[in-house]
Order: C-alpha cells, then structure tokens, then sequence
C-alpha cells in the first residue's frame, strides 16, 4: 500500500472514489446550497494593490494575479516573480519570470532586491536547504549564498520591512537568522534561539530574539524597552510604531498615542505592503469568547467559543497544536454550519503557538499526549457551557491536526466524549512515518515527533499515541468519521489516511467515509475547495444535524405563521383580557369564539363568505370589541 502503485492500488482508489459519491447521492440539493454559501463568501476576498498589479491572496500559499496564481511572489513597477506550483499540488515549485524561468526545484519562496532574485533551491521534496540569487533580468549568473548541511533544519525566506530580506532556519522551534547584505546573508543573534524579525530600520537591522530558558524577548535595534510580562511579540510596524502582541490566543494591539486593542481573532500584516515600507494591518475580530479549563496536569488550557446565528444544538470542536503554529480563529469555511445550529469551539492546545516557545515545547516528542489531553478537557468543558451533548459533537483537525484527532479518538472510540470525527490531509501512522529517514519531512521533524529509530522514549511514546497503531480491537463503531485526503500531497503520503480507514472498518457501525483526491496535493485552491468543502458539510449535517435541523425547521415555519397571523390580528388584537380569550386567533375555545374564521373579514381567507350581509356582521362585531376596550 505504501508505494501507493499497482492494480489493487487504483482499485481501492476507484473504491473508495465510487462509495464517497454514492454517500452524496441524497445530498445534492443540500450540497448545492453549501456551495453557493461558500462561493459567495470567498467572493467577498479583497485584492491589494502592489506595484502595477493587484493581487489577492485565497488561501494557504496562494495568490492570484490576473490569469496566474503563485505559492509567493515579488515586483518591481510592471515586472514580476513569482513561483509556481507544477499544477498538481505536490508542491514542487518553480520560478518563473515573463520570457524566462528557472528550471531547478525550489521553495515557496522569492524576493527581488535591486538586481538580483532570491530563491531558495531544494535538495529532495520539501527540504529547502540551499539559497542562491539569480540576476533579475536574465535569470542567468546563478550565484550560492549559503547551503543548510543539517537534514533536521529546514530554510525560509522572509520579506522584512523596508527591504530587508532575512533568511530563517528552524528546527521545531530553534532558530537562526540572517539578513542580506550586498548580496550575502549575515548572521544576527547568535545569542538567541527564537526570532521575530522585523526590517530595516535606516540601515538597522531590526528583530526580537528570544534566550535559551528565557520568557522575555529583546527588542534589537528598536529602541524598546519591554515589559510584556505573558505578552509574546508578534509583529512591529516601523512605519506606524503598532506593536501587535500576544498572550493565550487573545492578541493585544499596543499603539503609538498608549491606547491599546485586544482581538480575540488574528491580527494580520500585508508582508507584501510591509516589504515596501507601508503598513497594512488586516483585523479578524472572531466574535468569540475564551474560557479556560484544567486539563489533566492541572494547566490552564484556554479556548474560544463562537456562536451561531441560531440556539446552539451542535458543536464543532477544532484543534491543531504542533509547530509552534498559533490557531487561525477564521470563521469563514465554517459559516454554513453556524448558520444551521452550530457553535464553534477552537481548542487552543499545548504544542500550538497560541501562547509562548515553553507552550509549544511542552506538548513536542513524548510529550505530545499533553495536547491530546488538553484537547479532551477542553471538549468536555465546551459541552458544558453550550449544553450540548456527545451525541451532537463533531472535532476537526487537520494536517498535523489529524494526529491530535485521530489519537484523541483512539482514547474514546466508544463516542462517550463526541460523535463525529472530520479531517483532512491528516497525520495518522506517526510511528511508522518516523521510523523511515527517507520520507520527505521525517528527518526535519524529529525534534516535533520524536526519533523512534535512535532513541526508545521516543519509540515508546508513539506507540501509545500513534493513530494508526492505536485503535481498540472494538473499532470505533459509534463515530462517525469524515476523511480526506489528496493523492499528490508529498507532506502527509495519501496511504495514511486508506490505512486508518481501513482498520477503523473492521468494525464499521456508523460509515467511515474516505474522500481521496485526484491531482491534489496538501493545500487545495480555487474552485475545488469550494466544492469539496460543500460535500464535507453536506455529509456532516446528513449524519449529525438530522435531529436538529427537523426541529430547526418546525419552530421556523411556526414562527412564521404566528407572525403572519400577528399581522392579520394586529387590530382585533387590541382588546380586552375577556375579549382576547375570545379572539378566535388568539382564544383557545373554539366553540365561544364570536368571530368565527368563517365571518371573520380581516384573518378569513373564505373569498366567498365576503357578502355585504357579513361584512355587516363584521362591522358590529368590531363595534362591540371597541366598546368592551
């Protein structure tokens, strides 16, 4: 199965690809709906202006500029850079350049200063490990800056304020710096082993560096003087002196006249617009509400709860911690569900960076069962405040997030503690994935995941935790589970997901649904997403929503028809207690009612019973309601 070729292989593609459409079958009209829902809301994406061309950013590693869409790109007046994908989403990228493009593998990565293009070039899928400069026009007069010699550290570039370009190497959240100078990298901060950097400021170069064993941050080069006490350094604007911080979750915006903004929600600069000098910061509000709750350890685990647009009869609980990555609250993909009854719960686990380096650092290697931990204290919890019950509950993670959900399930697979389970290109045979060198991101993560091969705590860990190795003999026959995956995607192998599923269907009980894409890798963009979205909310509100949403729909047309009749009555309405007893539209007692449906000429809907003769009677029954006032 891993090699993930041969005839049983298509087979079980065709399969999976024939029992995925047939589920969907009964949900066309409601699919059609979540989809148009969606489209509209990614409609509603604004472009920015950035030399002579407007881009817009729609997802994960991808812009758009007119016809073209890019993993990153640059531009000088009416020239640009950018870097393309191959088109099937196994991102192998390429530079690419108006008559000119760059024929060597390279990362998702690309900067233009004066006459030169920086790009980092990749040794094997993924592994960025080599930054060399090319001359702008040409692309010819290729020149190595620098080369990463370490397997388990791993390259970016980052475009700074004010064109200072910083190359960044990292390694589960040790960190070296550098920035360009005449055309070579320069280390910064050795001293230090985190980094936000920031740009040039003059001819400064500007950053915070964080210390081994240190909680405070130092602001280089900006003439700061901090005292953030929990308040981790986010971003910096040199031009318009905001300084954006952050503390579990909650960011606080610190502006230049001493007033200060908390968003619980992200606070997002423009790099592009920052790279020219230009500040651009896009503010998320989520709307939500953060709670804390102990987790097993005793630590204060927070978590943001939003609500919907109707009484909360649904939860969906989401989760990722891995990475040091903070949680993005972003509400848009989710909006048909709080639309229909759902609340949205984000779980702001260890592992994540949601809060400081010693929080991510807590739930890395053999202690990765702390995040599956705070993740079912938060579950619990959120139940409690919304009154939902396991029966109505969904959790979400993807990518690295599908360890956290898949481990979680494996600890209560009976459905005691939710009843669905969706993800997406996710994490799940840990053990295995580590224990093989030669995968893509297996050496660049040991310090995340562990180093099973090398060192028995780790392997020992895994083998507890690991998705794949742990499902109860029982299965999990009271979940529902929603998978999907893409067939190109080089960071997660497509046969993780077939092999969980595969096993989690040796006692099935509810359907276990496996989406398998063609031509799709680990981000999908455009159109598709739209669409594969649709279908995963469609089959979530088929198998968990089908209670609820009948409910919905009674109190729904009730309302309406006590408002229709509210307006008919509205002036029959104003009467006494006895005559409102009375009111057949309002009375219970039919049989004393004195204006019957039949003669009565302002609610009836009997055409023929208008004669003279009963408006006549209507008269004098209005005349006698006005009198008993």
């Amino acid at each position: 199965m891993e090699p993930m070729k041969g005839k049983r292989w298509l087979d079980l593609i065709k399969e999976e690809q024939a029992r995925f459409s047939a589920a969907l079958v009964p949900l066309k009209p409601l699919l059609e709906r979540l989809e148009k829902e969606l489209l509209e809301q990614g409609a509603k994406h604004k472009s920015f202006k950035y030399h002579d061309f407007e881009i817009k950013e729609t997802n994960t590693l991808h812009y758009e500029f007119g016809k073209h869409s890019c993993a990153d790109l640059d531009a000088i007046g009416s020239s640009i850079w950018y870097v393309e994908d191959d088109g099937k989403g196994a991102e192998t990228y390429f530079l690419k350049h108006g008559s000119w493009s760059y024929n060597k593998p390279i990362g998702p990565f690309v900067a233009v200063l004066e006459n030169r293009v920086y790009v980092l070039e990749s040794k094997h899928d993924l592994w960025y490990y080599r930054l060399v400069s090319l001359d702008a026009k040409t692309g010819k007069d290729r020149r190595v800056l620098f080369e990463m010699k370490d397997p388990e550290w791993n390259l970016a570039l980052i475009k700074g304020q004010n064109k200072c370009l910083f190359l960044l190497a990292n390694n589960a959240g040790k960190q070296r710096l550098w920035y360009i100078k005449n055309g070579m990298p320069v280390e910064v901060g050795q001293q230090y082993q985190s980094f936000v950097p920031v740009g040039f400021l003059q001819e400064t170069c500007c950053f915070f560096g964080l210390r081994a064993n240190k909680k405070q941050y130092d602001a280089i080069g900006l003439g700061l003087y901090l005292d953030l006490k929990d308040q981790i350094p986010e971003y910096y604007s040199l031009h318009d002196k905001v300084f954006v911080t952050r503390s579990y979750g909650e960011r606080t915006i610190h502006y230049s006249n001493g007033k200060k903004r908390t968003v619980l929600g992200s606070v997002k600069p423009n790099l592009f617009l920052d790279w020219q000098g230009r500040t651009d910061l896009k503010i998320h509000e989520s709307g939500g509400t953060r709670y804390f709750v102990k987790s097993k350890d005793g630590t204060n685990v927070p978590y943001v709860i939003i609500k919907g647009q109707r009484p909360t009869q649904g939860l969906l609980v989401i989760g990722y911690g891995a990475y040091g990555l903070p949680t993005h609250m972003n509400t848009e993909r989710w909006l048909p569900l709080l639309r229909r009854g759902f609340t949205l719960c984000y779980a702001l686990v260890r592992g994540g960076g949601d809060h400081d380096d010693a929080w991510a650092e807590a739930a890395r290697r053999d202690h990765k069962v702390k995040s599956v931990e705070d993740f079912e204290a938060v579950i619990q919890s959120a139940q409690t405040k919304t009154g939902v019950k396991p029966e109505n509950t969904i959790i979400y993670g993807r990518s690295a997030g599908g360890y956290l959900v898949g481990a979680t399930l494996s600890r209560n697979a009976t459905g005691n503690l939710f009843s669905s389970l969706y993800t997406e290109v996710p994490y799940l045979d840990v053990l295995r994935t580590t224990s093989n060198p030669n995968l893509p991101l297996t050496q660049l993560e040991y310090e995340e995941f562990g180093d099973p091969l090398h060192k028995e705590k780790n392997a020992l860990a895994l083998l507890r935790l690991s998705p794949v190795d742990t499902i109860p003999e029982s299965g999990a026959p009271s979940v529902f589970v929603l998978c999907r995956t893409g067939l190109n995607d080089k960071e997660v192998f497509a046969y993780e997901s077939v092999k969980w599923i595969m096993r989690l269907r040796e006692n099935e009980g509810k359907p276990k649904l496996l989406a398998i894409s063609e031509g799709e890798g680990h981000f999908v963009s455009g159109k598709s997403s739209f669409r594969e979205r649709a279908e995963d909310l469609a089959l979530l509100l088929s198998h968990i929503a089908r209670r609820f949403s009948r409910d919905q729909t009674k109190k729904s047309k009730h309302r309406i028809y006590k408002m229709a009749l509210s307006r008919r009555n509205r002036k029959n309405n104003v009467v006494s207690r006895k005559n409102r007893k009375n009111n057949m539209m309002g009375g219970r007692n039919r049989k004393n009612n004195t204006m019957s449906r039949k003669n009565n000429m302002m609610g009836g809907r009997n055409r023929k019973n208008r004669s003279r003769k009963n408006r006549k009677g209507n008269r004098k029954n209005r005349k006698n309601n006005n009198m008993n006032m």
